[in-house]
């Protein structure tokens, strides 16, 4: 009888013997790969913790400035001043006094018994701001009081010109955009009759019906001028706009302002929850195991916490009675968080703001001093360049470099032996092939 056998040949599954030793000996290859990916979630863990760092230094940044990082309120006891108060104020009272707004010159022609109908008249005029250069405005024969303004306007001056009608005769009226006595309007007039320079003499002459003029307030019994009726930097920190002369004197006063202090000071807390927090998640604290076994116990995440921490507990010797951000309600948590009190917060600021400023933030031309501002140069510190998150970020990047390349070798080398065992399999395939056509004939004798 004939020898048969399953199969294309020999009836064995090569392939699948060729797949299941390979399976066999990918451990190495498997063991590389899973490297790789954990060094890659290790790089980006990281990263994610210098993103909440940066977010910590920009909390920061907002109170490193002790002249500005305060905040106040203002307050006016007349509708004729408002007053706002920027980071620089500081509690007081002032008496303020109104004599003059800061005003815009206003300037009228002679009448005119229509705008639209030709002038007649045959020359220039030139206008100037203040001490600026005077620019000409050609008058032609077939100019109107319309075609004025346009020429004016478009000489690009910091004027504007329009018509003004009585209800019987037309006046061109030249405006400045601008306040102060610095920015007043000057007329000479060559061949025109426009009386520009006119003194209201008569009930058809030109006539400034409003001269340019610079506010005027007394403050404290000091006189203050401005060309605007913006008021800023005759009191630090405060800005007023007049409205209204006023008959008597305002009192404005400054408070210190503890609900935007907590609002600042409170960013600071979230970011450096976050910063925490992510850092736990990723090491492993408590009984919280490490997301990635390769960051377990990481000690430069570690490191990380133990320097922003040292930051927040360390002590000022620069502002008066605080010396520690404990004194003001802002304290390190068992946890290692961080949390605010912020009725202690209110009450000091509310008693000290000086006090606080300057424990929080550094004064100017200081290059040392304001524990919020030393946490900021920590932080920069860290995520600079050669720090410790620059560093560790490099050296997952370089490791995972290596695991790939290793990783590549690996797969060349399966390749070449899975190769192999098919190139052996198949000779056999053919061998087996040729014995048995051997064996056919064999049986036939």
């Amino acid at each position: 009888m004939p020898v048969t056998l399953s199969g294309l040949a020999s009836g064995i599954d090569t392939q699948s013997i060729v797949t299941q030793l390979i399976s066999a000996d990918s451990g190495q290859l498997n063991q590389l790969q899973k490297k790789s990916s954990q060094t890659a979630d290790a790089n980006t863990t990281v990263s994610a913790v210098g993103t909440s760092l940066a977010a910590l230094a920009t909390a920061a940044q907002a109170l490193d400035d002790a002249t500005a990082n305060g905040t106040f309120t203002a307050t006016s006891s007349s509708t004729g001043i408002g007053v706002t108060a920027g980071a620089t104020a500081q509690p007081g009272t002032y008496s303020v006094k109104v004599n003059a707004i800061a005003a815009a010159q206003r300037t009228y022609s002679a009448s005119f018994a229509s705008d639209t109908t030709a002038l007649g008249q045959t020359g220039s005029f030139t206008i100037a701001v203040g001490t600026g250069t005077a620019k000409s405005i050609n008058v032609l024969a077939t100019d109107s009081l319309q075609t004025l303004v346009s020429k004016i306007n478009d000489a690009g001056l910091q004027v504007a010109a329009s018509v003004f009608n009585d209800g019987t005769t037309s006046r061109l009226q030249i405006r400045g955009l601008s306040t102060g006595v610095s920015n007043a309007l000057r007329f000479t007039e060559s061949g025109t009759a426009l009386d520009l320079n006119g003194t209201g003499a008569t009930p058809t002459s030109g006539t400034t019906v409003q001269a340019a003029t610079d506010a005027s307030l007394t403050v404290d019994g000091f006189t203050v001028t401005r060309p605007t009726n913006q008021i800023t930097g005759a009191v630090n920190g405060l800005s007023l706009t007049v409205t209204d002369i006023t008959a008597s004197p305002v009192s404005i006063s400054v408070a210190s302002d503890a609900g935007g202090l907590t609002t600042k000071l409170n960013a600071v807390v979230t970011a450096y929850n976050d910063v925490v927090g992510k850092i736990h998640k990723a090491t492993g604290y408590g009984d919280q195991k490490a997301t990635n076994p390769i960051l377990s116990g990481d000690s430069t995440l570690r490191t990380i916490a133990s320097k922003i921490a040292s930051a927040m507990q360390a002590t000022s010797a620069q502002s008066g009675s605080l010396t520690s951000l404990a004194d003001i309600g802002l304290t390190l948590q068992r946890d290692g968080t961080l949390a605010l009190d912020s009725s202690k917060l209110t009450s000091k600021f509310s008693t000290d703001p000086l006090s606080v400023q300057k424990l929080l933030g550094r004064m100017h031309s200081r290059t040392t001093g304001g524990l919020l501002a030393d946490l900021n140069d920590t932080v920069t510190t860290i995520t600079g360049s050669g720090g410790l998150l620059t560093n560790k970020t490099t050296s997952y990047t370089a490791q995972k470099k290596l695991t790939d390349e290793a990783a590549t070798r690996e797969q060349d080398r399966l390749d070449k032996y899975r190769t192999q065992l098919r190139a052996q399999f198949s000779a056999m395939e053919t061998t087996y092939a040729q014995n048995q056509n051997l064996l056919a004939q064999v049986s036939k004798l």
